[in-house]
């Protein structure tokens, strides 16, 4: 019952933004597509929150060996 509502609470993203926040992430003063797999992260995360600034409140860092 509770993983029903939780995912009946998940939304697609809309990806109307992402054009837009491809192109801030192209023309920011670094070589395009030069930060990999970090660019594509900014991308979803964009995408996600529907914003061209998002931000992530609690940050965390994990790291496997």
């Amino acid at each position: 019952m509770i993983f029903e509502k939780l995912v009946s609470r998940i939304k697609v993203p809309d990806d109307s933004i992402a054009k837009a926040a491809q192109e801030k992430i192209d023309f920011l003063t670094k070589p395009k597509g030069s930060l990999g797999r970090l660019e594509d992260l900014a991308l979803k995360i964009s995408v996600i929150q529907k914003s061209l600034n998002p931000k992530i409140e609690r940050k965390q860092l994990i790291v496997f060996a």
